[in-house]
């Protein structure tokens, strides 16, 4: 037999092996261990069986997809990537100052509304069914209007499946609702206690403001106006320990995603940060207990 083909036979059979192993890596991660930590390190398996087996992502983009043909066929290498749901922090600016912020106002550049527009529908064109809007606080520009346009032009214009924003809902307005809410399907506003004290501690208020009022009054106008309500809250050294439970049954949100609060260079943490989240981190641990404490609501998705 030609020593190139046994060679190449080898690499196959060595690559297939690998494939498996880290198949089955993944396999027990996943179903075993299913804390922070492992999570993210199956997530990064998967990826890379994924790139053994001819597949790509893309890097940087705040969209989530799947490839336009399924499995590739053997001996192929790439695969195209559809944006079926995309994030769109198209402002940084923001009302409130939250001290774990992710997102800060390093600029105030916002696209023009037709630029936008021309942005979503190629999104479209290649893929995109779900969108979020978010910022920053996305209602901060042109009172609103700016985001209106754009969640009519994605539900009227482009037909979408689904049509989300995230707000702190401090500048929401009825009169929005009555122009655009037939628009919006899913509107999710963040609060992180139940106690207007601990919001505050956080940043999560404007002067003159109480939140958790604001998060009562928008909840009723998504009744009103038929959108489904979400609540978001990241959990950190001031939160942990509270119990959301019986506030989140009374409001009944569709879904109350929780997130962990996280350090990003550049954004809460480092030398040129805009905030300092490093005093308001928590150990996995105290997560693991928050989420426990909060696992029988069917709202509840930790993130």
């Amino acid at each position: 037999e030609n020593p190139n083909t046994t060679r190449m036979k080898t690499r196959d059979v060595l690559a297939a092996l690998y494939t498996i192993l880290l198949l089955w890596t993944y396999a027990i991660l996943t179903q075993l261990i299913p804390t922070r930590k492992f999570r993210l390190v199956s997530e990064i398996l998967r990826r890379v069986v994924e790139s053994r087996r001819g597949g790509t992502s893309a890097a940087g983009t705040s969209a989530t997809g799947t490839g336009a043909t399924g499995t590739p066929a053997i001996g192929t290498t790439t695969t195209s990537t559809k944006p079926l749901s995309v994030n769109y922090h198209f402002t940084r600016q923001c009302n409130y100052s939250c001290g774990f912020c992710f997102h800060t106002a390093l600029t105030s550049f916002v696209l023009p509304l037709d630029e936008a527009k021309r942005g979503l529908r190629l999104l479209v064109q290649a893929g995109m069914k779900k969108i979020n809007f978010s910022g920053g606080e996305p209602f901060l520009v042109r009172k609103g209007k700016f985001l209106g346009e754009m969640v009519k032009f994605c539900k009227a214009d482009l037909g979408m499946e689904s049509v989300t924003i995230v707000s702190n809902g401090s500048l929401i307005t009825r009169r929005w609702f009555e122009e655009y809410g037939k628009y919006l399907d899913i509107l999710a506003v963040s609060c992180d206690s139940f106690n207007e004290e601990i919001n505050r501690k956080i940043g999560r208020h404007a002067k003159g403001k109480n939140h958790i009022e604001i998060l009562e009054r928008v909840r009723g106008w998504c009744l009103d106006f038929g959108v489904l309500f979400k609540i978001n809250s990241v959990i950190t050294v001031h939160n942990y320990d509270e119990d959301m439970g019986s506030v989140i049954e009374s409001l009944d949100p569709v879904r109350w995603k929780v997130f962990q609060c996280l350090l990003i260079d550049g954004e809460n943490a480092g030398e040129n940060a805009l905030r300092r989240a490093e005093q308001l981190t928590i150990t996995d641990q105290q997560f693991e207990e928050f989420c426990q404490r909060h696992a029988h609501l069917p709202q509840f998705v930790p993130e």
